[in-house]
């Protein structure tokens, strides 16, 4: 018997605000319903790590890591990270790397293993019904968690085998001639011998964010250096 008057709990979106609450709300001994409009969960990413940053710089260490963030908001999924000790920061002008005092969590979204399966198999364990390829119309009550399917960005990505790129570094670039409008270029290992390399620029530049990326890789001589001798083996984006 669910304590909000025998009636489900439905959620409109399953990205990770839609599968907090079902968690939370199951665990209220509530009836929960997900309603995603994609064919499964995690789908609105290509496999990619993103970086937990700490709420604010008095955290403790303690309380910033992956999983002790998680569980401070009454959540316990299992997925993959990686924590980052080094940060390779790039500017139009010089290129330099930070050690960092604490390691910066590195997050997998999108895809197997990552943080939006492990919530959705809570959800699932708590009892939670999912409905996958469903948007309906909300009605009062409802938690509406969908987000929008505009985006102001444009993003393509390659993938590079054998890279010796390590594992515990992320570089960020920022460099208005390959990234414009004030957006970026990054690289993250993806796992043991594989690196990610991706363009994000403004919308209005979709057409020759490709082009600025490799186009950067031949001028940039730190990115040269990463990828010299690395076996393409992909594109995203």
């Amino acid at each position: 018997m669910s304590n909000n008057g025998g009636t489900t709990r439905r959620i409109i979106g399953g990205g990770l605000s839609g599968l907090a609450a079902a968690i939370n709300f199951a665990k209220n001994d509530e009836s929960v319903e997900v309603h995603e409009a994609r064919k499964d969960i995690g789908m609105q990413f290509h496999p990619n790590y993103q970086v937990l940053l700490k709420e604010s710089p008095e955290t403790p260490a303690s309380e910033s890591g992956a999983t002790s963030y998680l569980n401070r908001w009454g959540l316990n999924p299992q997925f993959q990270y990686k924590d980052a000790k080094k940060f390779l920061c790039c500017t139009q002008k010089r290129d330099f790397t930070i050690s960092l005092k604490e390691p910066l969590p590195l997050i997998l979204r999108g895809g197997e293993n990552s943080l939006e399966r492990g919530l959705a198999k809570e959800a699932q364990d708590l009892g939670v019904d999912f409905h996958f390829k469903s948007r309906p119309k909300a009605r009062p009550g409802d938690i509406m968690s969908a987000g929008s399917y505009r985006t102001d960005m444009a993003a393509f990505g390659a993938y590079y085998e054998n890279s010796d790129f390590p594992r515990d570094q992320f570089l960020y670039m920022h460099d208005e001639k390959y990234s414009p409008r004030g957006w970026y270029l990054y690289i993250i290992p993806m796992d043991k011998d594989t690196i990610k390399v991706m363009n994000c620029c403004s919308k209005p530049h979709a057409k020759k964010v490709k082009k600025l990326l490799y186009k950067a890789v031949e001028e940039r001589p730190v990115l040269r250096d990463i990828i010299d001798g690395a076996k393409p083996t992909g594109t995203v984006g």
